[in-house]
This record gives C-alpha cells, sequence and structure tokens, in this order.
C-alpha cells in the first residue's frame, strides 16, 4: 500500500490547483453505489445503507465523498487508478486507499475463543496503526475519522434485525468487542493528532 499511496499523494500535489475540478459528492454517488451493487453488509442488509449511514457520520464535502468511498477499492472490482482517472481528488483515493487493507487471517490452527480473540485483536492492531501512516496528518486525520463513522455505523444494534442468529452471534462475540475497542483507540490518537498539529510536531 505505502507505494500506491505515495503516488496517488504525488498526483494530489501536482493536481492541486484553483482551476481543478473533481467529482463532488452528488456525482459520486450514482457511481459508487453502482459500484457495491447486490452487496449486503455484514449483517445482511444492503451495502448502501452503511455507505450512507458512514456518509453520515462525517461533515464537509472531503469527508463525505471519502466516506462514500471507503469500501470501494478494498470491496469491488473498482480499483484506485480508476477514481483518479473518473476525476475523484488523489488526496481523497488517498484517504481511501490508507482505510483498504487485505482480509485480516488468524492461524488455522486457532478454534474457538482464541480464535475469535485473534481476530479481534488483528482488526484493533490494523486501526491502531492507522497513526503511522506515511501521510500528511490532515489526510491521516481523515482516515480514522471515516473509519471512526464506519465503526459507529456497524456498532448499530438495529441493523441487526432480521439477521441470522449466526450474523447475529458473531456481532455480538467478535464484531462489537472490536469495533468498541477501535472506537477508544481512534478518539484517542484523534485527540493526539488534533494536539500534535496545535504544537506542529509530529509523535515520536
Amino acid at each position: 500500500m505505502p507505494d500506491l499511496v505515495g503516488r496517488y499523494l504525488n498526483q494530489a500535489g501536482a493536481h492541486i490547483r484553483p482551476h481543478v475540478s473533481y467529482l463532488t459528492f452528488d456525482e459520486l454517488v450514482p457511481v459508487i453505489l453502482e459500484a457495491h451493487k447486490g452487496q449486503v453488509d455484514t449483517q445482511g442488509a444492503p451495502y448502501e445503507q452503511h455507505l450512507m449511514d458512514v456518509v453520515g457520520g462525517v461533515t464537509g464535502d472531503f469527508d463525505r465523498c471519502c466516506a462514500l468511498m471507503h469500501d470501494v477499492v478494498e470491496d469491488t472490482v473498482m480499483m484506485a487508478q480508476e477514481l483518479v482517472d473518473m476525476g475523484v481528488s488523489p488526496r481523497q483515493v488517498t484517504v481511501v486507499l490508507g482505510l483498504s487493507h487485505e482480509p485480516l487471517s488468524v492461524p488455522d490452527a486457532l478454534t474457538g475463543d482464541e480464535r475469535r480473540l485473534a481476530k479481534i485483536a488483528a482488526y484493533v492492531e490494523m486501526v491502531r496503526g492507522f497513526i503511522d501512516l506515511p501521510l500528511p496528518l490532515d489526510l491521516v486525520q481523515a482516515v480514522m475519522r471515516v473509519k471512526l463513522a464506519d465503526n459507529f455505523s456497524n456498532l448499530r444494534e438495529e441493523r441487526l434485525a432480521g439477521a441470522s442468529k449466526d450474523r447475529q452471534l458473531r456481532w455480538r462475540t467478535v464484531n462489537k468487542p472490536k469495533y468498541e475497542q477501535s472506537v477508544s483507540i481512534l478518539e484517542q490518537n484523534l485527540r493526539t493528532l488534533a494536539n500534535t498539529l496545535h504544537l506542529n510536531v509530529r509523535p515520536v
């Protein structure tokens, strides 16, 4: 991921000029919803509902676009280069890449509670690493803000209505604990970065 992030960040620096017009949120909506067409979330609901829920958890056009696109590279066939080519801000694409990751894996030998705890730990470790992404601090903050909104969306218990018993059990034993831990880490790290920006010093 770092090489790709660097590429799009370089494009961002090269392309940010007053006369450049990137796709707006309203222009992105049909494109991203089409890319996710037919998908359902981990609770079994249409994926569009989750995307719009995450969008509703952030403010400002920049974050709203990133929230709308937060899973498009990870969960669809759409590539980052396609987004740039169609006119998405390279800075927004960089945030999306920062949010994207390969499927988290745990050793096959683990079973039961050990496997459950390993899955939670792998997710939490990934989230903890956001603060060290090789990006400008404002983009690291955007990554965290969007992931925080994503976590809050995934913690909505009402989304389990109609879900199978297996999905409900997985949410309560794996997803809920990992999202709760993630929220705590993200909130703390966002406070840390806010203080860092105020002092104009990167944490060491």
